[in-house]
């Protein structure tokens, strides 16, 4: 499964909590259950989807002979790093620099995002690439 535990844990959570209001719905537990594990798996399946498309256009964009294709990531991260710097930086003030709580969440939340799924994607393509290299020595 593609998703992390920690994903997975958080659409659980989500679907038990959103049943819970809707108990007398059901007429057993295992009713119940049973449908919260349906939706589950619907969402997973979904998400799922969703990432295989974004990994299908991320390969087919490396494919391509146009350097604006393959460099649109990460020059869009420049640019967006960049623009939030100045943004902050203004906004914290130039005489007396204090940064505000909620630049300092942003800036946390996209370099958790960032750094997890560049470091994260870049090793699952070469533990997948070598996966596929010693496959086909094998044959």
């Amino acid at each position: 499964m593609s998703l992390s535990s920690a994903a997975i844990g958080a659409i659980t959570g989500s679907v038990k909590e959103a049943f819970s209001g809707l108990n007398n719905l059901f007429t057993s537990d295992d009713e119940r259950l049973t449908k919260e594990n349906e939706l589950i798996s619907t969402i997973i399946a979904g998400v799922d989807r969703a990432q295989g498309h974004i990994t299908a256009r991320h390969e087919t964009d490396m494919k391509s002979d146009s350097w604006l294709s393959k460099n649109v990531r990460p020059l869009v991260l420049i640019y967006l790093l960049i623009a939030t710097t100045i943004f902050a930086a203004v906004d914290s003030g130039l005489t007396s620099f204090t940064v505000a709580t909620h630049w300092v969440d942003l800036f946390t939340g996209l370099l958790q995002t960032v750094f997890g799924f560049y470091f994260v994607a870049r090793g699952a393509e070469k533990v997948m690439k070598m996966y596929t290299d010693s496959k086909s020595k094998e044959s």
